[in-house]
């Protein structure tokens, strides 16, 4: 194989970029952690939970859902990891208009199959609105785990953000009957 020669396709499939871009930036952590480190992390976790409200009867496919969370953020290699308080500041439905318009840029060297099914997972066009609230959940969760090891490991600057994830408000956000049947079975957050 030619180091040299390696076409546009190849370059991209091994591109490590997601393990490049940083989350947390707007904050003083302990240890910075990569878009691809959360999304495996979203993944198992929702890949899990899926199976687990599977097995109960609850109407979601986990395998679909491990796919979508794997890609959750993937926008983020075009528009970065932006802060919940600049998100905060921007109209009703801009962000999801410019994360849309970024996730359909990406891949522009795959074949054109391949690219597009890419897109259909990154937007979660085969998901059902429970699928879509699963992954929602565990990207929350994932984010709660961060912040909660990383205050454990002595970092008072981000005990504001776990106060809030604990916060009765921001938890009522989340009132899914799914999720009431796992709060109760496992006491999750």
């Amino acid at each position: 194989m030619k180091v040299k020669g390696l076409n546009k396709f190849v370059r991209q499939l091994m591109s490590r970029s997601t393990a490049y871009l940083m989350r947390w930036h707007h904050r003083a952590v302990t240890w910075r952690e990569s878009v691809a480190e959360h999304h495996a992390l979203t993944a198992r976790m929702a890949y899990e939970l899926a199976t687990i409200l599977k097995w109960n009867g609850f109407g979601v496919r986990p395998e679909k859902l491990a796919m979508a969370a794997m890609y959750h953020d993937e926008e983020e290699l075009i528009v970065g990891d932006m802060p919940s308080p600049a998100k905060k500041l921007m109209p009703p439905g801009v962000l999801d208009k410019v994360a849309y318009n970024a996730i359909d840029t990406l891949w522009p060297d795959y074949p054109d199959d391949l690219a597009a099914h890419l897109r259909e997972v990154a937007h979660q066009t085969e998901l059902n609105e429970m699928e879509k609230e699963v992954i929602e959940y565990a990207d929350k969760l994932a984010a709660f785990s961060y912040v909660l090891d990383t205050v454990e490991l002595g970092n008072q600057k981000m005990i504001d953000i776990l106060d809030h994830i604990a916060s009765d408000e921001y938890l009522k956000s989340m009132d899914w009957e799914w999720l009431t049947f796992l709060r109760k079975e496992f006491d999750l957050p």
